[in-house]
C-alpha cells in the first residue's frame, strides 16, 4: 500500500466519523469527536511503532498520518463546533 493511500483511508475514517458525529448530535460535536479522534491517532501512533523494525518508511507514514488525523481532526471538530453555534456546556 502506497503512503498517499494510506494518509486518504485515514481522512475517509476521519471525515466519516465527524459527519456522522455532527448529523448525530448537532451541536456537542467538540466534546464528542475528541475520543473518536484520539482512539485513531493512537492506533496510527501504534501502527507506527509495529512497523518501526519491519519497515521504516511505512513505519513513518503511519506516523506522518497520525499528526495529520489529529491537526485536521481537532480544527474541523473545533470548527464545526464554532458553526452550530458554539460550545453549550
Amino acid at each position: 500500500m502506497t503512503n498517499s493511500k494510506i494518509h486518504l483511508i485515514n481522512l475517509g475514517i476521519l471525515l466519516v466519523y465527524m459527519v456522522g458525529l455532527t448529523l448525530a448530535f448537532k451541536g456537542a460535536v467538540l466534546l464528542l469527536s475528541i475520543v473518536p479522534i484520539g482512539i485513531h491517532v493512537f492506533i496510527n501512533f501504534l501502527l507506527f511503532l509495529l512497523y518501526l523494525k519491519k519497515d521504516r518508511p511505512l513505519s513513518y507514514t503511519f506516523l506522518l498520518s497520525a499528526l495529520i488525523v489529529l491537526l485536521v481532526g481537532f480544527s474541523g471538530c473545533w470548527g464545526l463546533t464554532n458553526l452550530s453555534g458554539g460550545l453549550k456546556i
